[in-house]
């Protein structure tokens, strides 16, 4: 039973390890993904930062932890994000399915983890966008303690990433 989960395991690293390559050989969507996590970046926090004034704290959340929110954002949307239903629905249109069902591969994994190639790399980009704004708002920025909760987000987030790309699934957004 182990080899046959290794040899599964090994058909699925090998989609992810190929739609990373896809990925980053399309430059130009890359390119504006980034730009994109920079304006959004850049953008809102000086948003809410007009929104908040002079006052340090509105509705019970102060303007460091609501700038350490938009800090973590893109880390989290890169994560979580599915867009599973575009992907099915140019799969169908296209013809693509009947080629993909007949693989020796379950469609709804190729889905899952074509698209988490997408993910990575923009998780991977995101820390290194967030590593370089964090040099020079280190100060601006504070981050709760770490804590036991912390922890829980570890485990929760694994779990929360494969419910959400079902609901994009099932629902079709």
């Amino acid at each position: 039973i182990f080899q046959r989960l290794q040899l599964i395991m090994r058909k699925y690293f090998i989609l992810l390890k190929t739609s990373i390559v896809e990925t980053m050989s399309y430059r130009g969507t890359l390119t504006v993904w980034v730009l994109n996590t920079i304006f959004w970046m850049g953008a809102f926090p000086f948003v809410w930062l007009s929104v908040y004034g002079n006052n340090n704290e509105l509705g019970g959340i102060t303007k460091s932890t609501m700038l350490a929110y938009f800090f973590l954002m893109p880390i989290f949307d890169s994560l979580l994000t599915s867009w599973a239903y575009n992907n099915i629905e140019e799969d169908v249109r296209s013809g693509n399915i009947s080629s993909r069902l007949i693989q020796p591969i379950a469609y709804i994994g190729y889905v899952f983890f074509n698209e988490r190639g997408w993910g990575l790399v923009r998780f991977f980009i995101s820390m290194i966008l967030m590593g370089i704004v964090y040099f020079f708002v280190k100060d601006i920025i504070v981050f709760p303690a770490i804590s036991l909760s912390h922890l829980w987000l570890l485990l929760v987030l694994p779990l929360s990433m494969a419910l959400y790309f079902l609901f994009c699934v099932l629902n079709g957004f």
